[in-house]
């Protein structure tokens, strides 16, 4: 039907093509699409990682030099050629942005300079949510000013896709500062108005990845799995490969690790992950890589997971992956675990500290990359590191800590495993009646083998 149609209908038509292709897991074709419409108004793509890079630095040198100024501008009083230009580069920054998210944030960087240059409100309020998922995944700040700014421009538009990119906008802040109830909040908006526009499918699929994972930081058990097997449902009768995908090897994972179900977990994301693009690292091959490191440690194989994750690594320092700092946060994190998991298990205490210090290592570039969302796991992971040492003094002392961290940013899944590990490492009395009354709420929240869930969530301290 595209090529049959007058261009400037066959534009649209293209990016439904290729939206369609993304679902389908054919991420490849679908983004080769987008590049030909691009390419096809007059813009020059970057083909390379290293190109990608180079040009990112560019257009961020631009945009600071440029500001965030405009002039409002009624949609009928701009170019239709740069609105179309404009509408792919939106497209792909929410297309790339779902597998490999320093690509979309290239593309949310030109989008946000075209929308400003166009002046159209309702353009430029969705490029100022997507600027603010980019400096929230870099690390950056300045994104709660953002939203702010973009919510008083969406709310003189009032469009429901507007309104829609900027409640995930202001969700992803919540969520990276920690403030999981106000990430939910906004989460929840952001579905809601991205069903009532019809948005891109992925914008939807986005929203409900981050609304799963904070509900189950929220210790939303019951919640949290009947969302993950609607979603899962919804994928399947759709035939929604990305969405599978997303949900499998992503936060829907912990459905299947509580229910005592792992090796379907691992079927089931293999034949997934088997209809996927296998050309270079995309998003849901961490997903994957995440799903199946702790399916090793529930099954107790942590030679297997830290194998998995160390085949895995020169491939991701070369992925553009490692530039959004959540992701490599979770890296490090599933390195550490497997890390401390095989420490656990070795007799030799020389062969132990050496474990014990890339343990600490990767603590150390966690701490670094500054996530206020994973300090109380960076926690966690020390007092298993003083537990398996022998300073059992000093793990509780970080488990305290932990907890702490994890009640003020509302962590309460946290709060329950540390309070549970602590109990187990503690021993006393009432020690013993803090874990009888956490087996009776996590039962009651369908964990049906506690002690091998939190293992593989926060392993080092069986002994």
């Amino acid at each position: 039907a595209a090529a049959a149609a007058p261009r400037e209908h066959a534009r649209p038509l293209e990016r439904r093509a290729a939206e369609q292709l993304v679902l389908g897991g054919r991420i490849d074709e679908g983004v080769e699409i987008l590049y030909r419409v691009c390419e096809a108004d007059g813009q020059r793509l970057p083909r390379s990682t290293r190109s990608a890079l180079a040009s990112f630095a560019w257009q961020r040198t631009k945009l600071r030099l440029r500001g965030m100024r405009f002039s409002p501008t009624d949609e009928r009083d701009v170019d239709p050629a740069a609105l179309r230009r404009l509408d792919s580069e939106l497209t792909l920054a929410a297309g790339l942005g779902v597998v490999n998210p320093a690509s979309g944030a290239l593309w949310a960087t030109r989008a946000l300079l075209g929308a400003l240059r166009s002046g159209e409100p309702g353009r430029v309020a969705q490029a100022l949510a997507y600027e603010v998922g980019i400096r929230s995944a870099l690390g950056w700040r300045g994104g709660a000013e953002l939203i702010a700014r973009a919510r008083a421009i969406a709310a003189e538009v009032d469009r429901p896709d507007v309104s829609g990119s900027v409640s995930f906008g202001s969700g992803v802040v919540a969520y990276f500062d920690g403030r999981f109830d106000d990430a939910l909040s906004d989460l929840v908006a952001a579905e809601r108005d991205f069903t009532t526009a019809r948005a891109l499918p992925w914008q939807r699929t986005t929203a409900r990845w981050f609304a799963l994972l904070v509900l189950f930081h929220l210790g939303d058990l019951r919640r949290y799995s009947q969302r993950t097997c609607e979603l899962l449902r919804e994928a399947e009768e759709r035939g929604d490969l990305h969405l599978q995908a997303s949900v499998l090897g992503g936060p829907g994972q912990y459905h299947w690790l509580m229910r005592d179900r792992a090796e379907e977990l691992r079927a089931r994301l293999d034949e997934t992950m088997a209809a996927w693009s296998q050309k270079r690292f995309q998003l849901q091959h961490h997903f994957e890589l995440w799903a199946n490191t702790l399916i090793d440690l529930y099954i107790d194989q942590p030679r297997a997971a830290l194998a998995r994750v160390e085949r895995a690594w020169p491939e991701i320092e070369r992925s553009p992956l490692r530039y959004t700092k959540m992701i490599y946060c979770t890296l490090l994190w599933l390195r550490a675990v497997a890390r401390l998991a095989c420490a656990e298990q070795l007799s030799a205490s020389s062969e132990r500290r050496r474990a014990l210090r890339e343990v600490g290592a990767d603590v150390a570039r966690m701490r670094r990359l500054a996530q206020p969302c994973f300090r109380a796991i960076e926690l966690g992971l020390e007092a298993g590191i003083a537990r398996v040492s022998g300073d059992d003094d000093r793990a509780l002392v970080k488990l305290d800590e932990a907890i702490g961290c994890a009640e003020r940013q509302g962590m309460t899944s946290a709060v329950m495993v540390f309070s549970w590990q602590r109990a187990r490492v503690a021993g006393d009395e009432a020690s013993r009646l803090v874990k009888a009354r956490l087996d009776a709420q996590l039962h009651a929240q369908g964990v049906v083998n506690i002690e091998r869930t939190l293992h593989s969530i926060a392993p080092g301290f069986r002994r």
